[in-house]
């Protein structure tokens, strides 16, 4: 198993591939992946502990988890995003949304992110 992972939600696996491919060849590091599309109602420690809810579909909201990256990678990915892929919300694994509902941390994500843009405006 790689030291990095990456939880991509709303991408096909096709994508995540590339974007996988991206980073790994950027950090010089194998990355697994794992897929949270339509397990919208299972926890995040579900999808990380059996490779039979993985799953990869396109869709209209997207994340990006990273597993086991340091401050330094995660800012060299944020900083360098494949064209070619639409650029998603970011997030990290902690030990709280470990155990949220894939759809419940979507929903927390989307948030954040108006929360975010509300502050940039003011």
């Amino acid at each position: 198993m790689a030291d990095l992972g990456l939880v991509f939600y709303g991408y096909t696996k096709d994508s995540a591939d590339s974007i996988k491919g991206a980073y790994s060849q950027k950090l010089n590091k194998d990355i697994e992946i794992f897929g949270a599309s339509e397990s919208d109602n299972y926890r995040m420690e579900e999808i990380l502990e059996d490779p039979d809810k993985n799953k990869f579909e396109n869709g209209e909201n997207k994340f990006l988890m990273f597993l086991g990256f340091d401050n330094d990678q995660i800012s060299e990915c944020l900083k360098f995003f494949p064209d070619g892929e639409e650029r998603p919300v970011f997030c990290g694994l902690t030990e709280n949304n470990f155990t949220w509902q894939v759809n419940y941390l979507m929903a927390h994500l989307i948030e954040e992110k108006i929360e975010a843009r509300k502050q940039k405006i003011n």
